[in-house]
């Protein structure tokens, strides 16, 4: 099975684009990086010095050597091996979460004696599982820092709000706020009905960022 291959092509193509989440109260902009995605999996776990290797470097380890997941997990087994099962997790859940990101919710990090750096959560329930993409603080503006799934709240408990989302977005060529999903369906009729709400005849220029192949970005490691 390839799943981390696929996560990396299907994401992939959305490299470098600004994208925005919106709740009630809170307005999230961020760079969404192809060489973060590796590191939300957890696949820098392959490593026994993970703490020490370069996005760059492992997404082009992962993509030029063609790992298989079964890889992926004997190499984090013999690494690291209490980590096998969080990332195992990670991967299954990864993609089905960011395609139905408008399902979640905002919530506070809470737990000081994580060294995660989020402030806040993207949370979603699945499967008696708590689901967390972890939102955390840079220097020109936030990044998605982590992706966890847990059986218990234990890095939320004590959060003081749960705010639905209210939209996704992401900025296009012209710096408009575009409606947007990484569920590339969903993100073509989004646009197209946002395109024709405005009078905006050229849709096909934009639309195409949903075609993009792996070889297109892959060019840029």
């Amino acid at each position: 099975m390839k799943r981390v291959q696929e996560i990396l092509n299907t994401f992939g193509r959305y490299n470098s684009s600004e994208i925005v989440v919106k709740s009630q109260n809170f307005n999230f902009c961020m760079l969404f990086l192809k060489i973060q995605l590796l590191h939300l999996l957890g696949v820098h776990y392959i490593h026994s010095d993970y703490r020490r290797i370069k996005g760059r470097e492992l997404l082009r380890e992962i993509l030029h050597k063609d790992y298989s997941d079964e890889e992926i997990y004997e190499k984090i087994k013999e690494n690291n091996p209490e980590q096998l099962e969080n990332v195992k997790n990670r991967i299954h859940y990864f993609k089905e979460f960011m395609y139905n990101l408008e399902k979640g919710s905002i919530v506070e990090a809470t737990n000081p004696k994580t060294k995660i750096k989020s402030h806040h959560f993207i949370l979603h329930s699945l499967d008696e599982k708590y689901l967390q993409l972890g939102i955390a603080r840079g220097d020109a503006s936030d990044y998605l820092e982590t992706f966890l799934v847990s059986s218990n709240d234990v890095f939320f408990r004590d959060t003081t709000i749960n705010e639905a989302i209210t939209g996704i977005y992401r900025y296009d060529e012209d710096n408009n706020l575009i409606p947007f999903s990484f569920d590339a369906e969903k993100a073509e009729k989004l646009e197209k009905e946002y395109r024709e709400q405005n009078n905006d005849s050229d849709i096909a220029d934009s639309l195409s960022l949903y075609d993009t192949s792996e070889d297109e970005w892959d060019n840029e490691i």
